[in-house]
């Protein structure tokens, strides 16, 4: 094994967990809002990275005293896809060279359900590149195809049930690790719970170990 990851085309998607945020208003309806947390291995499960999507209105609701709900939590499988160049699992979002940024314009819509009525299927299509136009032609896309996150729902989960189309961001922690290494702790209750923090304390989204 290299002591890094090395650029490749074939990646896997693992979903890891979607949260719903929503924040009263008074005099106001609630604003919601979708946090999706996923993570992208190389084909042979060598290194990971983990990112997370979110959509617009989550960085206009106050993350510090809103309300979160665990929709889904835990990977019921990867899914493969193929970069349009060679890339590091954690170049999704760009090479981290000088004046890139690590985030993406990003869209998420509910996929065809495979695996019964306890998983939801989110396809996710990212840009190429940053911008805040609600177009996304194929040219566009980094991948040859949308990843799918299969993540297993928790309780009722109706909020995902109509989700359609959304517009967002998808960001990058800009952390990897050898999958060996993370695999005893992958989908874990502690090692999720160490994200969902992040939102009721308001801090940055940052792999704790």
């Amino acid at each position: 094994m290299a002591d890094g990851p090395t650029p490749e085309t074939r990646f896997q998607a693992w979903g890891e967990a979607v949260y719903g945020l929503t924040r009263d208003v008074p005099g106001q309806n609630p604003i919601h809002g979708l946090v999706v947390l996923f993570q992208i291995s190389d084909a042979n499960r060598e290194w990971a990275s983990w990112y997370y999507f979110n959509t617009d209105l989550v960085p206009d609701i106050e993350l510090l005293g809103s309300t979160h709900e665990v929709l889904a939590e835990g990977h019921k499988s990867g899914s493969h896809f193929v970069a349009k160049k060679p890339m590091r699992v954690d170049e999704l979002c760009g090479t981290g060279g000088a004046g890139s940024v690590p985030f993406r314009r990003a869209v998420i819509q509910k996929g065809h359900q495979h695996f019964g009525n306890d998983v939801t299927e989110l396809s996710l299509f990212i840009h190429a590149a940053p911008g805040m136009t609600s177009q996304i032609s194929v040219d566009d896309l980094p991948t040859t195809r949308p990843l799918h996150l299969n993540i297993k729902r928790i309780g009722d989960a109706s909020a995902l049930d109509d989700l359609k189309i959304v517009f967002g961001w998808v960001t990058s922690t800009q952390i990897y690790e050898k999958f060996n290494f993370m695999w005893p702790y992958h989908n874990s209750h502690e090692k999720l719970k160490s994200f969902e923090q992040t939102l009721t304390t308001g801090s940055s989204w940052v792999m704790r170990q």
